[in-house]
């Protein structure tokens, strides 16, 4: 189970609109984090399966992203993106657009889901 409320919240709300919306969810009680990596930009969160976690069927990889972080400890807006691996969810990934994300857990933040159109790379965003 994901200790970390912020990250959770990001998972959860990065999810809630995806078709596989319920599948995901039943993930999140068998992930656990294996790690965080902050870098100057942002920072990944890798995590692991414990038992029981279900697959994707039919879908071994995708990504799912758009999910704007607000917050005073930032200068800018971040932005994370979830990649799925094997049917089960991988690693998180937040970047700031500042290009400078802070060491340590955000404690006060607003999630808004604002897609990406990959094809004429415009943010849309949808208040959520």
């Amino acid at each position: 189970m994901i200790k970390s409320k912020y990250i959770k919240d990001i998972l959860e709300k990065i999810i809630e609109t995806e078709s596989d919306h319920d599948l995901l969810s039943s993930q999140l009680d068998y992930l656990e984090i294996k790690d965080y990596e902050y870098t100057w930009t942002g920072l990944f969160v890798h995590f692991e399966k414990k038992n029981r976690a279900e697959t994707f069927n039919g879908i071994d990889e995708k990504v799912l992203n758009g999910l704007i972080i607000k917050s005073q400890e930032l200068e800018l807006d971040a932005e994370a993106t979830l990649f799925i691996k094997g049917g089960i969810i991988d690693y998180l990934e937040i970047w700031s657009h500042s290009g400078n994300y802070p060491k340590h857990e955000i404690k006060e933040y607003e999630l808004i889901q604002g897609w990406i159109d990959k094809e004429i790379t415009t943010h849309n965003r949808v208040d959520g």
